[in-house]
């Protein structure tokens, strides 16, 4: 259809696919906002979240009723930035909504926290920043009306953690509007900061030369070879003693993994190459492979390294991305059923956009055997949903 009328109100296409059985939102859009979510929250004090900056959709409430957003989309344009500004204007108009706090991530750089302190500062209203991944498992204690303590496991990108450092990997104990870190993935580094995110050949790179050295198997010396231009560049600083970002994040794992696996270097939209990772798995079942956890780092550089030895023996990559898929969900059940058996908690929420995975969300339900899990629902468990955690945090503080 083509036509030139202007677009009054935009509304992007809702997602959803199914996973455990039910359906779980990629996007929650057209067809479902401005449908309130009802959350067992105190209080009649409107709220106004700011969500994230990728995937963004704000949240507000009137009493116990939230109401999310529709998906802004990535906040990286002037057009973007109009139009989250637009929408939280013609909602708060048109439900009557007057907020009387401003919750948004903590997050430094973001557009999105960075608005809602102007919008704070204009209205004389108090902001209050709240931490990335707390607010993931916020998310669903507040569809599913958790007071804690509860278990988070928040596997996700990349997220700012208090100490500065990026998180990404996290087991979070969770009570009300507070939280503690009690474990996490191993860190690796982010080879050129934010391009490590774009391009996870680099991620892939430091683990080849963190196995190998300098005696790279020719499998992998042919891989090299296709790598973008100017990659021996950084080559060089991986072999020296130059600092990096260190980051504790599971999805640049399944990234780096699947860079390995020779299904891309360089990502051409959101997730292409975690997609592709879980697609290749087929059928295949897959075996355990090795991972170390000491009740405080949940390391799968062992697994990394089983992988490049299967490929550098020729066994099949539809059978390693199995494999790899099924270790990482046993290791997350047993470090869950550890941590909680350690801390007396009997219910567990996972969030954050890895868990968009169906082959490890279905292989994670098929391997729990300590206490009950939960999973959003309502809202997507990637930074679509994020909003609904802040909100429901905020309002107990």
């Amino acid at each position: 259809m083509v036509h030139n009328r202007k677009i009054y109100a935009p509304l992007d296409d809702s997602v959803v696919t199914v996973i455990h059985k039910k359906p779980r939102f990629i996007r929650r859009s057209r067809g479902y906002v401005p449908e309130p979510i009802h959350c067992e929250i105190s209080g009649q004090t409107s709220i106004l979240a700011m969500g994230s900056d990728l995937k963004n959709a704000f949240a507000m409430n009137k009493g116990s009723e939230v109401l999310v957003g529709p998906h802004i989309g990535d906040l990286q344009n002037a057009s973007t930035h109009a139009t989250l500004e637009w929408t939280i204007d013609r909602y708060e108009k048109l439900f009557s909504i007057q907020p009387e706090k401003i919750i948004v991530d903590s997050h430094p750089q973001f557009f999105s926290s960075h608005l809602g302190e102007r919008i704070g500062k204009s209205s004389q209203i108090s902001v209050i920043p709240v931490q990335h991944h707390h607010a993931h498992i916020a998310s669903v204690m507040a569809e599913h009306n958790l007071e804690g303590p509860v278990l988070g496991i928040a596997m996700d990108g990349t997220g700012y953690g208090p100490d500065g450092s990026v998180w990404g990997g996290e087991f979070l104990l969770c009570k009300g509007n507070q939280y503690q870190r009690l474990a996490h993935i191993h860190e690796a580094p982010l080879p050129g900061g934010e391009k490590a995110v774009s391009e996870p050949w680099r991620q892939a790179l430091w683990y080849i030369r963190n196995y190998y050295g300098n005696d790279i198997p020719p499998v992998y010396q042919d891989w090299m070879n296709r790598l973008p231009k100017g990659w021996e560049i950084l080559d060089k600083a991986l072999q020296s003693t130059m600092p990096m970002i260190q980051a504790t994040s599971c999805g640049r794992l399944f990234d780096a993994v699947g860079s390995l696996l020779g299904l891309g270097m360089i990502h051409t939209y959101d997730a292409q190459i975690a997609i592709a990772l879980e697609s290749l798995c087929g059928d295949e079942k897959g075996i355990l492979l090795d991972y170390n956890y000491d009740g405080r780092i949940l390391d799968f550089t062992p697994t990394v390294q089983s992988i490049m030895d299967g490929i550098v023996k020729g066994e099949s990559k539809a059978h390693l991305s199995a494999s790899f898929h099924k270790t990482v969900a046993i290791a997350l059940c047993e470090t869950s059923a550890d941590l909680m058996e350690r801390y007396n908690i009997s219910d567990a929420a996972i969030s954050g956009g890895v868990f968009q995975n169906r082959k490890l969300v279905e292989l994670i339900y098929r391997a729990w055997h300590v206490g009950n899990l939960y999973m959003n629902e309502a809202v997507p468990s990637n930074d679509g949903g994020l909003a609904l955690g802040q909100l429901w945090i905020g309002n107990q503080k």
